[in-house]
């Protein structure tokens, strides 16, 4: 009744030359990233159906900390009783050495080289999503001038996060790729694990994966 009897519509909504930064001090080195020229432009947002299946659109767009080329695209129903929407996102060309200081807050891990890329896809209609998670690890490389000051633990996780890059890697490319499927609905969500394995152990010995969005 709402709705009807006071219909809104944003007719667009936009956010120019932002910056948003993370910053988590319980660490030493302490962690320290940001997202920079952040773009968004939201269009299609009302409170009511108005004959479209999707009207609301956003389009995210930005630069993170070690150059990534980040954004994002949804597509969505505001008013939905159960959420409807479709989405992209996807960052590219993410130099890992600019990240060391998060890597090795959250993982133990730091690079002297490397590029990380990510495409994510999903849908989500009927109380359901389905989509897919695809990242890409290329080049990388774990020696540090630093690793003389690590003690046995630091050194043998960097060993392992080293060894399984190396069994996971392409033969023509230097490159680490997976998919990773999931699906389920807004109570209970499950992903697909073992397509997951599998398909790592595809990209390790049999071909890589491309770039990119799948549709």
């Amino acid at each position: 009744m709402l709705a009807d009897a006071f219909p809104l519509e944003l007719a667009s909504l936009d956010v120019t030359e932002s910056r948003v930064r993370f910053l988590d001090t319980s660490y030493d080195p302490r962690v320290d990233v940001a997202l920079e020229n952040l773009t968004v432009r939201a269009t299609g947002l009302k409170n009511r159906h108005a004959g479209e299946e999707l009207p609301a659109h956003v389009v995210l767009s930005g630069v993170t900390t070690g150059g990534g080329q980040l954004r994002a695209e949804i597509r969505a129903d505001p008013v939905a009783e159960l959420p409807r929407f479709e989405t992209q996102f996807e960052l590219k060309q993410l130099s890992l050495p600019a990240c060391n200081a998060l890597l090795k807050a959250y993982a133990d891990a730091d690079v002297s080289r490397g590029q990380f890329e990510i495409f994510i896809e999903a849908t989500a209609r009927d109380g359901g999503y389905e989509g897919y998670v695809k990242p890409f690890f290329k080049d990388l490389d774990f020696t540090n001038p630093s690793d003389a000051d690590k003690n046995i633990a630091e050194k043998a996780k960097e060993a392992v996060v080293s060894a399984v890059a190396n069994v996971l890697k392409s033969d023509d490319e230097d490159k680490v790729a997976t998919k990773a499927p999931f699906s389920g609905n807004f109570e209970n969500n499950e992903v697909d694990l073992w397509t997951t394995i599998g398909t790592l152990l595809r990209n390790a010995f049999v071909e890589a994966l491309r770039e990119g969005f799948e549709g």
